[in-house]
C-alpha cells in the first residue's frame, strides 16, 4: 500500500508478463523490517509455487527473477542520475 496525498492507504499491484501469461502481485505496505523480510520470504515461496503450478519451467522463473533485478537496477540508475543532475 502507498499513502496518497490525503494520507489514505492504497494497494500496490504489479503485473508481470512472461510470454503470453501474466501474474499479478498485490503487495501491502509494512513498517516493521522483520515483518517485511518474512513477507518477502513468503511471497517468494508463494510465487514459485504458483508459477510451477501454472506450468512454468525453471527457466521461466529465472526470467522473472532477472526482470525483477533489471527493474531494481533501472530504478537505482535513475536515482543516481537524478542526484548528479
Amino acid at each position: 500500500m502507498r499513502t496518497n496525498a490525503r494520507g489514505s492507504r492504497q494497494r500496490v499491484t504489479e503485473r508481470f508478463h512472461i510470454g503470453h501469461r501474466s501474474i499479478q502481485l498485490i503487495v501491502k505496505a509494512m513498517t516493521d523490517d522483520a515483518a517485511r523480510d518474512r513477507a518477502i520470504q513468503i511471497l517468494v515461496r508463494s510465487l514459485y509455487r504458483d508459477l510451477k503450478a501454472q506450468g512454468f519451467e525453471d527457466k521461466h522463473i529465472l526470467a522473472v527473477a532477472i526482470e525483477l533485478v533489471g527493474k531494481v537496477t533501472d530504478q537505482l540508475s535513475d536515482q543516481q542520475l537524478a542526484r548528479r543532475a
